[in-house]
């Protein structure tokens, strides 16, 4: 996949506006850990020709049509690559973003830690299943809705004297 600069920059804003990065625990009793964890890279939009441009673009990944949860709504579409697909284009589209930065880094680790085979792989032979729910646990409160450990600056009032006379 040979992308341009200008194309590198144009996804890293769609990914930091419309995308999310993340990774998903699941329970079960398959791994030894207890859990399955999934890296997620996906994008929502409700303009599906903008989704397969981007699939075309990076040459991998599905759209499907999520279900309208408020009637007078544009019909909204989600864009999902695969982990290979993760791990060739995170790397190149990282250092460009902004409001996603952190977890692009978090997703590259993981993805590291589990090349070569799927994440849950019951039959590996170095288990990394602490370091991954570090990244779990690191990864989730950067997707927080809302302000989190922003310290908002004080309002400092300002005394405005008028002049005598």
């Amino acid at each position: 996949m040979t992308l341009t600069d200008k194309q590198l920059g144009y996804l890293a804003g769609i990914v930091d506006g419309e995308g999310c990065l993340t990774v998903t625990r699941e329970r079960t009793k398959y791994y030894a850990s207890g859990f399955k964890y999934s890296p997620v890279f996906k994008i929502v939009n409700t303009d599906l020709e903008l989704l397969k441009y981007i699939q075309r673009l990076i040459g991998s990944g599905s759209i499907i049509q999520l279900k309208q949860r408020l009637q007078n709504r544009k019909q909204i579409y989600q864009l999902e690559l695969y982990p290979n697909a993760q791990r060739q284009i995170l790397p190149l589209i990282a250092p460009l973003l902004r409001c996603k930065k952190q977890q692009a880094e978090c997703l590259i680790k993981l993805l590291t830690l589990t090349a070569g085979h799927h994440a849950n792989h019951r039959y590996r032979k170095v288990d990394h299943s602490e370091k991954i729910e570090e990244l779990y646990e690191r990864i989730r409160p950067l997707n927080r809705r809302g302000i989190i450990g922003v310290v908002l600056p004080k309002v400092v009032e300002i005394a405005i004297r008028k002049p005598k006379g």
